[in-house]
């Protein structure tokens, strides 16, 4: 992921335009009853999965190069 955020950040800059990533989080991270369901399909009922460290991951590498993003979560999960 960090090589792909590097290429997308070098060929905009490339082309002369400012990037900005915009981070959209799935239906599963925002429906409760979604990733219970989710979850209990697979067998794993007591199992704690991290449905948000994809974007955590994400901004880790956004960060670390001092790209711009915003992530809609926040705003989505209320």
């Amino acid at each position: 992921m960090s090589d792909l955020v590097g290429q997308m950040a070098a060929s905009t800059a490339a082309a002369g335009a400012r990037v900005l990533f915009v981070l959209a989080p799935s239906e599963i991270q925002l429906d409760q009853d979604l990733r219970e369901s989710v979850v209990r399909c697979r067998g794993k009922r007591d199992a704690r999965y991290d449905f948000l460290q994809p974007q955590r991951l994400l901004v880790e590498q956004l960060e670390k190069r001092g790209l711009p993003y915003l992530d809609l979560w926040p705003a989505f999960s209320r």
